[in-house]
């Protein structure tokens, strides 16, 4: 016998906090969210120490609640791993700043490559978004780093929308607590 079955069958195998149960579970079902992505490419991306590289990209509508990071940076001469900065900001001009330390990256010059995610905000993601590239010395070594091929950093973008089959489960529930209520009136 199935669940529902089970908490509907006969007055006197009725559990209404099994049924509650059951009602909630499916009108949170209907509670659904996508999740996209917003790729930054950084293949190429070259940064001087004396100036910032800044990169934008227009979201729609939702919110970024995390970002994702894949990428190999080249440092050269008197450049270190962690003077790598990228900072994130927001259409709300909201700062995300993720340095060296950050990424686990240490002294001398060399490839350096991270992949991970940090959370940040909730933001809202309708506007356009900034991604900063910058070296926190300037070492006179031009440029400081390159971003290697493959390089990128993701916006994940999450929307709330109402999917129709999740309309029908959202009716299921509010029609098992309609039927619970109406249940222990009888009794």
């Amino acid at each position: 016998m199935n669940f529902l079955a089970h908490c509907f069958s006969a007055p006197k195998a009725f559990n209404p906090t099994l049924a509650r149960l059951a009602a909630t579970g499916l009108i949170a079902c209907s509670l659904a969210s996508t999740a996209t992505a917003a790729v930054v490419d950084l293949s190429g991306a070259a940064v001087d120490g004396g100036a910032p590289t800044d990169l934008g990209i227009a979201l729609g509508a939702g919110t970024v609640a995390s970002i994702d990071f894949d990428f190999s940076v080249e440092h050269f001469g008197f450049s270190w791993g962690r003077e790598t900065t990228i900072e994130i900001i927001a259409p709300s001009l909201a700062s995300y700043v993720f340095g060296g330390a950050f990424f686990g990256f240490g002294v001398g010059s060399g490839v350096f490559t991270f992949a991970g995610s940090a959370p940040i905000g909730p933001e809202s993601a309708l506007g356009n978004w900034t991604v900063r590239l910058t070296d926190s010395f300037n070492d006179s070594v031009n440029p400081d780093h390159v971003y290697e091929d493959g390089s990128f950093v993701r916006l994940v973008e999450t929307t709330s929308v109402p999917e129709p089959g999740t309309i029908g489960l959202a009716l299921g529930g509010l029609a098992g607590l309609a039927l619970l209520r109406r249940r222990r009136r009888s009794e």
